[in-house]
């Protein structure tokens, strides 16, 4: 799922614009993005700085989202891909960074194959989606879109409390989806640039396993939820868009500008 925060590296902050981003992302050293730029909204906020204790409120595209560089603790639970505590890669590398496909790839409206090898292989897969969302300020990416057909989605999302939420699903289920209907903005990494106001539930449960198969449950309020919602349905072969009237969704796809992070666009 699309970031409406631009991270700083460290972490989800303002909003930014699809030109900023591409300017931001020509001038990476990879992987560091250190620099804040222009709000989709027109307006600048300074970054986030590790004395700041300061959230902002964060309701997907509407509003923006920050969590501070040394901010909470990583999420400890089963769904962490390092434990709380532990040190992500610390830089992502251009072999672990990952094309992300744009609609019309055929892997994205494919159902997923269930995952039933928890080998090197998930666990490298799964490393190789931190980074590649790293470098593409997202919080959330499906495997399917870096080309995989597996049933797994990771995440680096604030929730609504301001604390970042880091980790994978493996065969994800949504075992809870209720609470007020909230119809914020959305985006994707495959849809890249454009946003569309989409009504999801703001109460979501997603049932599952890590990369050793042990199972977990991981819940989320409000935007977190959007993005755990999002991520499942990536794969169940739907996108946002899909939601959409066709009308609409063709005025989303036209509108698409795709990132140099981007796979080719297929057709």
């Amino acid at each position: 799922m699309t970031n409406t925060g631009d991270p700083s590296d460290e972490y989800r902050t303002v909003p930014c614009s699809a030109p900023a981003r591409r300017e931001r992302y020509a001038k990476l050293t990879l992987p560091t993005t250190a620099t804040i730029l222009p709000s989709l909204r027109g307006r600048r906020r300074r970054p986030i700085s590790s004395t700041d204790a300061s959230y902002v409120d964060s309701s997907l595209a509407a509003r923006s989202v920050a969590v501070p560089v040394d901010g909470p603790e990583l999420e400890g639970t089963a769904a962490m891909v390092t434990p709380a505590g532990a040190s992500e890669r610390p830089v992502p590398t251009v072999d672990t960074i990952r094309k992300v496909v744009v609609v019309g790839d055929p892997v994205l409206s494919t159902p997923t194959r269930a995952v039933t090898d928890f080998d090197a292989e998930l666990a490298r897969l799964i490393d190789d989606m931190f980074d590649t969302l790293r470098v593409a300020e997202g919080v959330g990416l499906a495997a399917t879109q870096v080309g995989v057909d597996l049933a797994v989605f990771v995440y680096d999302c604030p929730d609504e409390t301001g604390r970042r939420r880091r980790g994978h699903v493996v065969n994800p289920v949504v075992v809870r989806a209720d609470g007020p209907l909230d119809a914020g903005e959305e985006g994707c990494l495959s849809v890249p640039g454009p946003f569309h106001e989409l009504t999801r539930a703001t109460q979501v449960t997603v049932g599952g396993v890590d990369k050793t198969g042990k199972p977990i449950e991981v819940s989320g309020s409000d935007y977190f939820a959007r993005c755990l919602l999002h991520e499942t349905d990536h794969l169940k072969g739907v996108l946002y868009i899909d939601y959409l009237p066709r009308n609409r969704r063709r005025r989303v796809i036209r509108e698409m500008q795709p990132f140099e992070w981007n796979a080719p666009v297929v057709g």
